[in-house]
């Protein structure tokens, strides 16, 4: 639930994507007409992010379904693959990357972030399992593997 509610809670189509409860201690210029905003000079601590209401979360994912009616609704990772990521040495969090896959379907690519920012990228692109960093999708999405009992986000 918890990618799926952070998947769901930023639309590409916002000028300025921001924290919802930030304690980065940082303040955006919304007011700016670029379509973007760099923040460079920032750093995490993994206290990052805060729960919301369902109700919060009920309505942001409505809103982006509505938006989408036949797109990709959520992402569904095991905690095998997300303690394997949180365990490299150095990372704080996790950054999601939105992807689309060779077919045109919507993914997200999951990659370790150090305190910095900084993304904990593997040096090469050999899977030989002497890699320092890892970087993950194989998510099960929904549609196809959404919860059985029908309740979702």
């Amino acid at each position: 639930m918890f990618v799926a509610a952070l998947l769901l809670s930023c639309e590409e189509g916002l000028n300025v994507e921001s924290p919802v409860n930030s304690n980065l201690g940082i303040s955006l210029n919304k007011n700016s007409d670029s379509s973007q905003t760099l923040i460079t000079e920032y750093s995490f601590n993994g206290q990052e992010g805060d729960p919301i209401p369902l109700e919060t979360a009920q309505g942001w994912t409505a809103n982006f379904q509505t938006a989408n009616p036949t797109g990709t609704k959520a992402h569904f990772f095991g905690a095998e693959i997300l303690k394997q990521i949180l365990a490299q040495e150095g990372c704080v969090g996790i950054r999601m990357y939105y992807a689309l896959d060779d077919k045109g379907k919507r993914q997200l690519v999951l990659v370790a972030a150090n305190s910095e920012g900084e993304n904990l990228v593997p040096r090469s692109s050999n899977r030989d399992g002497d890699e320092e960093y890892i970087v993950a999708d194989a998510s099960y999405p929904c549609p196809s593997f959404c919860p059985p009992s029908g309740i979702g986000l």
